[in-house]
């Protein structure tokens, strides 16, 4: 009855992009960029309900210096959903969930 049908949660197309660049005219500062769209999938069996397509733009950046007896100290920031877009995910379990909203991260790491 389903045969040929795309399996629950799972769109057809799906990319994920990202890249960092180093800036020059600063040592230690990079910038960071990620693309991700899902296309339309489906949360039932026969393929009749599905999800819209949906795509998220992540941005961050990271600068490494280092601090007291020369041990790096690298600080990241991080915007996921910049542009706070709304969409449905679907699972494979046919389950629904909304997109999480813009998040800022602010990170820290360091040896001593």
């Amino acid at each position: 009855l389903n045969q040929g049908n795309y399996a629950i949660g799972i769109p057809p197309f799906q990319l994920v992009a990202g890249g960092e660049w180093d800036l020059p005219f600063l040592k230690g500062l990079t910038v960071l960029g990620r693309l991700v769209y899902d296309s339309t999938s489906y949360i039932d069996q026969m393929n009749v309900q599905q999800v819209p397509d949906w795509a998220q733009v992540n941005l961050g950046v990271r600068y490494a210096f280092e601090g007291i007896n020369k041990k790096p100290i690298i600080v990241r920031l991080n915007v996921d959903n910049v542009f706070n877009a709304n969409y449905w995910n679907a699972s494979s379990f046919g389950q629904l969930s909304l997109s999480s909203p813009r998040t800022v991260m602010l990170s820290t790491s360091f040896n001593f």
